[in-house]
């Protein structure tokens, strides 16, 4: 029955508007043909411990795994995150390990958590877009969005129409008025662009008037738009303008990109404050993680000193045993001269060596 109702659900009505175009959620299809063509069970990914995010190779690829789990697994019933079931993000971040190779640690899971709750927050968004476009209710429930139960679009619904949700979207709308400013990074994190373009041999990222220039500056050299252009000016304004004589007063570049767009906004474009629990526990892990490769390198050496100690100790007694093998071989040379020349001079001097013979056998010394 509900397979029948889904069938006929996405069937257009005769008033329903034209849909615009846009790009569909992401449905993990690079993921699984990358896989498949590395012909392996798991994708390396790096999870940045200063930014809290992926970075580098793959880190798309797990931003968008991330989104297709939570979409398979977090119930739209919820309005929020933080109102889904622990049970539930604990088996998102369990998927999400299945397909990447990354060390399994309770910071990583609340990093691969905090992904979800951004997905999550995206995914009701664009089914907000869906809502609005139909004008009645009645259209909507005929025209559900792709992927979506019509139970679990009902409870959306009746949530988009509530008293709650219109005052949180108006106040939304609101802010974002003084927000208009697009970027260029597509799926790409900040931190990820920030990553990807930091001095290969010092491992440096940009600064923030970089970092803004990376994500709001097209590939030609122009600007998205006019006020993306007017943040760097203002920027390099206040880098710049000091007072004469009195250069303790000059800004550094981040620090005159937090005076022109606020310490809030640019929270993306630099290392923010160690405030929260998750980041002290990840300064923690990285502390233990750099600890464990000191131990780590420290029993290497020791290992190494090791093997080397036997070695020398073996080169060692190779090196007296040929000695004692050497100096047994001369003794028995030399003894066995000094019986050759016995026999000699006995046969020169038969009667003097049976003399010295006889001496000898009676205790005397002979010269």
């Amino acid at each position: 029955m509900v397979a029948s109702q889904r069938i006929e659900a996405n069937e257009p009505t005769e008033s329903a508007p034209d849909v615009p175009h846009r790009r569909g959620p992401s449905r993990g299809l690079a993921t699984t043909k990358t896989l498949k063509a590395n012909r392996t069970n798991k994708l390396n990914v790096t999870i940045s411990l200063d930014d809290l995010a992926a970075v580098g190779v793959n880190s798309e690829k797990f931003i968008s795994e991330v989104g297709v789990v939570t979409r398979l697994n977090a119930p739209l019933e919820k309005a929020k995150w933080k109102e889904i079931d622990e049970a539930i993000k604990e088996k998102i971040c369990d998927l999400t390990l299945k397909r990447f190779e990354v060390e399994d640690t309770p910071v990583i899971r609340k990093v691969i958590k905090s992904m979800a709750n951004a997905s999550y927050r995206n995914w009701r968004a664009r089914l907000h877009q869906h809502y609005k476009i139909y004008k009645t209710n009645e259209e909507r429930l005929a025209n559900p969005p792709k992927n979506v139960s019509i139970q679990q679009w009902k409870t959306v619904m009746d949530y988009f129409g509530s008293d709650k949700f219109l005052k949180i979207s108006q106040r939304n709308l609101e802010n974002r008025k003084s927000h208009e400013t697009p970027h260029v990074a597509g799926r790409k994190s900040f931190k990820s662009v920030s990553f990807d373009n930091r001095d290969m041999e010092t491992g440096k990222k940009p600064n923030m008037q970089e970092l803004w220039k990376l994500t709001h500056m097209r590939s030609n050299g122009s600007w998205v738009n006019d006020k993306a252009k007017q943040v760097d000016e203002d920027v390099s304004y206040l880098v710049n303008h000091f007072v004469e004589g009195e250069s303790s007063n000059q800004l550094t570049s981040d620090e005159a990109f937090i005076e022109v767009v606020g310490e809030k906004s640019s929270a993306n474009y630099g290392p923010k404050p160690i405030k929260t629990r998750v980041r002290i526990e990840a300064q923690l892990e990285k502390a233990t993680q750099q600890r464990d490769e000191v131990i780590k390198d420290l029993k290497e050496l020791e290992v190494r000193f090791e093997d080397q100690r036997v070695r020398q100790e073996d080169e060692i007694s190779r090196m007296k045993t040929e000695m004692n093998a050497q100096k047994a071989e001369m003794d028995a040379q030399r003894a066995e001269m000094q019986s050759q020349l016995q026999n000699i001079m006995s046969q020169l001097h038969p009667n003097q060596a049976a003399s010295e013979s006889l001496l000898q056998a009676q205790g005397y010394c002979t010269f």
